[in-house]
Parts: C-alpha cells; sequence; structure tokens
C-alpha cells in the first residue's frame, strides 16, 4: 500500500513527490511504528528513497516494480489522472 500511495503522488505532483512518514501513517490510518519495517524494506530494496527531511518518494525501480505487479484488483490507486 505504502508504495501504491508513493506512486500516485510520484503522478499527480511529480514537482513534490515526497511524503513524511506521519503523512503516510495518515493516509494508511496506522501507527508510523506499524510501517517502520515496511519503509525499512522497501527502502533496502531501492524501491523508495528519503530524501533531506526523511521524507519517502518512489523510485524508477519502485514504479517498475509496482507496474510488473499490477493485476489489476485494485486499478484506482494506481490510475491517477495526467494533469492536463
Amino acid at each position: 500500500v505504502l508504495l501504491e500511495i508513493l506512486y500516485s503522488r510520484r503522478r499527480t505532483d511529480p514537482g513534490d513527490p515526497s511524503l513524511s512518514n506521519s503523512e503516510l501513517a495518515q493516509l494508511t490510518g496506522q501507527p508510523r511504528e506499524h510501517l517502520e519495517f515496511t519503509m525499512w524494506y522497501l527502502s533496502q530494496r531501492k524501491l523508495v528513497v528519503r530524501d533531506d527531511s526523511s521524507s519517502l518518494t518512489i523510485t524508477v525501480d519502485g514504479v517498475d516494480y509496482l507496474e510488473r505487479h499490477r493485476d489489476g484488483s485494485n486499478p484506482r490507486r494506481l490510475s491517477a489522472k495526467t494533469p492536463q
């Protein structure tokens, strides 16, 4: 879910694609402590990176991973409208 949220953020706001830990916690409805393992794992797999303010951003590898593993069961998160 975190990767999908970061993917949508990258697509909808490419000038500011990062989300803080607290924003991710709010969007997922999970406490930050419960997201730590997932954030660590995605970072170690190089699917996300942390910027200077410790916010997370999806990488090219993360985008490729999601697009390769898209099964169509939840297309709403991955089908952000392209800005006009």
